[in-house]
């Protein structure tokens, strides 16, 4: 069973980077129909864009809240100790 996992899992791994590899080009090709962005810039307009996506997407959209919770202190539920603005409940 294991050994079918560690076949499996490479295999995961290269379809993921052509599907990512396949985006960037279709972002790429896109600048330059779309947004009539210069040959020369589109690389640099992809990487900028995709990085200010990331930020973007890590970014919390209320960063005060959550860190105001995480203040007051984890209570235990279960095994793991969990912020009280979580959306899991506990049984008392």
């Amino acid at each position: 069973m294991l050994a079918g996992a560690t076949l499996l899992l490479p295999v995961m791994a290269i379809v993921a980077t052509v599907g990512l590899c396949h985006s960037l080009f279709l972002l790429w090709v896109g600048v330059r129909r779309v947004l009539n962005v210069p040959r020369g810039a589109q690389a640099e307009f992809v990487g900028i864009s995709v990085v200010l996506l990331t930020f973007v997407s890590v970014s919390s959209a209320r960063p005060q809240a959550r860190w105001a919770a995480l203040k007051k202190g984890p209570h235990r539920c279960g095994p793991f100790p969990m912020p009280r603005s979580s959306v899991f409940t506990c049984q008392r």
